[in-house]
């Protein structure tokens, strides 16, 4: 007979097994704009229309929603000039198309990328990237705001795989920190 707390964590591990296959990790993308953008979007259409999916017939498809709510930067150690930018959550919606992907930028450098599997709609929760992702936080006034730090520049893409697409732009202040370094002191 098998010990029932062995039960409970073999049960555990097979669901989170199975939320990780659903869900899929963040992972950073490390390639050019183009290769992304243009590759992807133009396959996935082509790929769409010629899989035997049911066509829209004059339907217009697009991404009807996309929701990215209370962007922050925080600093969670004084003295280490680490700040992270996270938000609560994104939500994006494709009726009546499917979910390619949904990615997020940050001034310009890719930090995730989320692919989507037969859904109409994906909701990511900010918690997913533990603290968020990590940014310098800046000297005082950096950002042009004497009482903050660094200001970030984000873009929150959505492609649908028959091509359409919706973006949100933004951006998010940072606390400034001051980074103190010791140097010391060495008799000659």
């Amino acid at each position: 007979m098998m010990n029932p707390k062995r039960t409970r964590t073999i049960a555990t591990v097979a669901i989170l097994a199975g939320l990780m296959l659903l869900l899929r990790p963040v992972s950073a993308i490390k390639s050019s704009e183009s290769n992304v953008h243009n590759g992807p979007v133009q396959n996935a259409a082509s790929a769409y229309q010629e899989s035997g999916f049911p066509q829209n017939d004059g339907e217009i498809s697009a991404i009807s929603n996309i929701t990215s709510l209370s962007p922050t930067c925080t600093r969670p150690v004084e003295n280490t000039g680490a700040c992270y930018v996270n938000w609560y959550y994104h939500y994006v919606s494709a009726d009546p198309s499917y979910i390619n992907y949904l990615s997020i930028k940050i001034d310009g450098r890719w930090v995730a990328y989320h692919r989507g599997f037969f859904q109409q709609s994906m909701t990511i929760f900010g918690n997913m990237y533990g603290k968020g992702f990590r940014v310098n936080c800046g000297l005082p006034g950096s950002g042009g705001n004497p009482d903050f730090g660094k200001v970030y520049n984000y873009e929150i893409r959505a492609i649908a795989v028959d091509g359409t697409s919706a973006v949100n732009f933004g951006s998010v202040t940072c606390p400034f920190d001051v980074v103190k370094v010791y140097l010391p002191s060495i008799r000659r």
